[in-house]
């Protein structure tokens, strides 16, 4: 089975997801807002750790381009 990461549950994330679980791909999700997550692991997605979208085949993302974000070092990642 092909594993997908998501980055990045917001307004423009969550439809994607829907779409890949209900494609039968196991999509692992990482978010910052625990309900965003809590929304897709409903819908049977895994909640990933930091790091669990590197073990993935594909991963996607869609964040702001907010400067805010581009500041923050991702979780699990160098500087947090």
């Amino acid at each position: 089975m092909v594993e997908i990461g998501f980055v990045g549950l917001g307004a423009m994330g969550t439809h994607p997801v829907r779409h890949l679980l209900a494609s039968a791909f196991r999509v692992h999700v990482l978010d910052t807002n625990d309900e965003a997550v809590a929304s897709a692991v409903a819908l049977g997605a895994p909640a990933s750790p930091p790091r669990g979208p590197r073990r993935c085949h594909r991963c996607g993302a869609r964040l702001p381009a907010d400067p805010e974000y581009r500041e923050q070092p991702p979780p699990g990642g160098p500087g947090s």
